[in-house]
């Protein structure tokens, strides 16, 4: 709990001005959707040749690689067991690179705020989170039940 500190109002104000206004200014450029979904597809009983070059991938476990005419890699058809490691592979560089620019942002604001004392961020995002906090209330987008 934050020990109470005695916080001159105008300075309080204008801390909290400049970091609304560079949270504005910064706010990370961060995409939580995940990745594009793969396109599915059946094949037709006419279409053997597919058919066959995915037989093949099943049967070896390894994948085709489908160049263009002009001999240049195209497309590769691979194993599904193989997909599914190349999408947690993808997954975990998105989060890995989530969490650098999320650690970038905290050491930016913690570099930014070195002129407060740890009593004094601590009462100012108290306060800052109780004015929220009444302000949600009174908009009536949060309420409060007792548990009697």
């Amino acid at each position: 709990m934050a020990k109470d500190v005695t916080i001159n109002e105008t300075e309080t104000k204008e801390r909290l001005d400049r970091l609304v206004k560079w949270a504005n200014e910064n706010r990370p450029k961060i995409s939580t959707t995940p990745t594009n979904e793969p396109k599915n597809v059946s094949l037709t009983p006419n279409e053997t040749q597919t058919q066959a070059l995915v037989d093949w991938v099943v049967q070896n476990q390894k994948e085709i690689i489908i160049k263009e005419e002009k001999g240049e890699p195209a497309a590769v058809i691979l194993p599904y067991a193989e997909y599914l490691k190349l999408q947690e592979l993808k997954e975990k560089a998105r989060r890995e690179s989530l969490l650098a620019q999320l650690e970038a942002i905290r050491q930016d604001v913690s570099s930014r705020n070195q002129d407060l004392t740890q009593d004094e961020a601590e009462a100012l995002a108290d306060r800052f989170v109780r004015e929220v906090l009444n302000d949600m209330i009174a908009e009536g987008k949060i309420k409060f039940e007792s548990f009697d």
